[in-house]
């Protein structure tokens, strides 16, 4: 219902808001035929009424994204489908002032994949700065990213989540974070190896009393990551 109210808004308020430039009808027909891949796509042209001066379609805007984006699961569909919205340092303020923290915190998320190398540094500052476990997928995704400065903030981002209260979703991010290393710009293995030490040598035991909640993609990483660890036994 966000999507077909937004239209309506839009029909009322913005009637040039559905022209085929501004991509109101990519954004109908990925409602219409509900398919994820399709609706995702919605996202760089809907970023555009983030900053509208009428509070109704901002809000609107800002809903429509966030729902958006949490359909996405892949790394690679993130960066296609958010990398090439319009986003400048100013707009991340802007965010911050006028929406609720957990959308903004998500549009942090959507902005730490914009092709800008200074969007992503301060996207990353601010996920950091939240103190909240679903920022730490995208701090880790950014370990790999192709400018120096970006990963070096993400480094220290994730620092501050090595703790006893982030490990359920540190655990959560095993694969994540594994997956990552596959990429050939950087060589990740120092670092996923202090992240695996941090989460079943130093912390072994608090994995142990919550492994039940886990994955059971997550339960084998750990277990695997875990026999290769001279330092712990089963």
């Amino acid at each position: 219902m966000r999507f077909r109210k937004l239209l309506e808004v839009l029909r009322k308020k913005a009637p040039r808001g559905l022209s085929a430039e501004s991509g109101g009808e990519e954004i109908w027909r990925g409602k219409v035929r509900r398919r994820a891949g399709r609706a995702a796509g919605s996202i760089v042209p809907l970023m555009v009424y983030l900053k509208s001066d009428d509070p109704e379609i901002r809000h609107l805007a800002c809903k429509a994204v966030v729902a958006l984006f949490s359909r996405i699961s892949t790394k690679n569909k993130y960066h296609e489908t958010v990398k090439n919205a319009e986003v400048s340092m100013s707009d991340l303020d802007f965010y911050r002032i006028n929406f609720p923290a957990s959308d903004y915190l998500t549009l942090l998320a959507v902005t730490s994949f914009n092709r800008d190398g200074r969007v992503r540094e301060r996207s990353v500052r601010e996920l950091a700065k939240s103190g909240n476990a679903y920022a730490i997928q995208f701090i880790i995704f950014r370990l790999a990213d192709w400018v120096e400065e970006v990963r070096k903030v993400a480094i220290r981002s994730l620092e501050k989540y090595k703790k006893p209260a982030f490990i359920d979703s540190l655990v959560a991010n095993i694969a994540t974070f594994e997956r990552l290393q596959s990429v050939e710009r950087v060589n990740l293995s120092d670092l996923y190896g202090d992240f695996i030490d941090f989460i079943i040598v130093r912390n072994n035991e608090v994995v142990l009393a919550r492994f039940g909640r886990y994955s059971e993609r997550s339960r084998m990483l750990r277990s695997r990551n875990l026999v290769n660890s001279a330092h712990v036994t089963l």
